[in-house]
């Protein structure tokens, strides 16, 4: 297996599962060593989580484990961490092939250092004034899309108002009469919802200044919701679990609102049809204890449709929203993990250090 990973010219590791059920680490070839720091002679054979970097080893295992059980052959992450020579992004591909114990299989993973990454400005220049501009624009494309959905809805709901009050005006029965009020009364109820989810997104009020506060994670999530169906398609439903309800964070929140909105609208991009995109949070266990995860998952439950001809908007690249997003989570202690595992389904995931204090009001 050894001289097999050093005739390969790139960073790689071989991981499988060992007889106690952990993921271990049985081969690394020398350009995984020196990307990674490692020591093979000592490390060889030892479970994951004493091999690879504390922020690694954590999605590493994660992304082992889902092959060798789910039946995944091929899987592919990101992760922005501290090496020996500076902080950098990783690309890392999973790839299940027979050879390891127990079962017989184990996982060959490839490691890319994609670019150099600075914790001022997170981007591939390291520039602060490119750093900035790369945020505006992120801010800027999510709300106007955000914008561009309240539009749609508060359209909607203002045809029935006008309609009815406008026969209203009309010689109706007073029974008719207050049918159209009823009528009237539940478009308004539509739009002061449309408008407070708006709000809950968008406003910065106190958080101008960046200053972070407690946020409950269930009531953040539930407005993320809220805003990603006024964007998406009908045909793309959102759903929130949430557990634990009363998990909080310590955090700016209308830019995390903003970035969990921007992800949960680039995971439904894969979704071509009918289909589904789940928001949860959850405790991290074991010695990420005292971490809160929050994930972002899609499924598709129809056949794809045919490719879309119309004209896209200007999009931010992937990439970049991604730099933008990590460097603003970096701020809170925070990170994100990005995995794509098969078409129509994706893997987000943001852990943020859970926050003890009593729960403040946000704004």
């Amino acid at each position: 297996m050894q001289a097999f990973l050093q005739a390969i010219g790139v960073a790689v590791l071989a991981l499988d599962r060992g007889a106690d059920g952990r993921i271990r680490l049985i081969g690394a070839n020398d350009h995984a060593c020196r990307l990674l720091g490692l020591n093979l002679a000592a490390v060889f054979g030892q479970p994951v989580a004493r091999c690879l970097p504390r922020s690694l080893a954590a999605e590493v295992e994660r992304a082992v484990a889902q092959c060798l059980d789910g039946g995944l052959e091929d899987m592919v992450s990101e992760h922005c961490m501290a090496l020996p020579e500076g902080r950098r992004r990783l690309r890392i591909s999973h790839r299940s092939v027979a050879g390891g114990a127990g079962d017989g299989r184990c996982v060959i993973s490839t490691v890319t250092a994609v670019e150099q990454e600075t914790p001022e400005a997170g981007t591939a220049m390291g520039d602060p004034a490119c750093g900035n501009a790369c945020q505006h624009l992120h801010r800027m494309e999510v709300l106007g899309r955000l914008a561009s959905g309240c539009g749609h809805a508060l359209n909607n709901h203002l045809q029935p108002i006008l309609t009815f009050s406008r026969h209203m005006r009309e010689d109706t029965p007073p029974e008719t009469r207050q049918q159209y009020l009823n009528f009237i009364y539940e478009a308004a109820l539509q739009i002061r919802d449309v408008m407070e989810t708006a709000q809950a997104i968008a406003r910065t009020g106190r958080e101008a200044d960046g200053v972070p506060v407690v946020v409950p994670v269930a009531g953040l999530l539930r407005d993320v919701a809220r805003a990603a169906c006024l964007i998406l398609p009908p045909q793309v439903a959102v759903r929130v679990e949430a557990d634990p309800p009363e998990g909080r964070i310590m955090a700016c929140r209308a830019e995390l609102a903003q970035a969990l909105l921007a992800l949960v609208l680039e995971a439904a991009e894969d979704i071509s049809g009918k289909g589904e995109v789940l928001l949860g949070a959850g405790r991290a266990g074991g010695r990420h204890a005292g971490v809160l995860e929050i994930a972002i998952a899609t499924a598709q439950s129809s056949a794809p449709d045919e490719p879309e001809q119309a004209m896209r908007i200007l999009r931010m690249p992937e990439p970049a929203r991604h730099a933008v997003i990590r460097t603003m989570l970096v701020r809170w202690g925070g990170r994100l993990s990005v995995t794509s595992c098969a078409p129509g389904t994706a893997r987000i995931r943001i852990s943020l250090p859970e926050a003890a204090e009593r729960p403040v009001p946000a704004f």
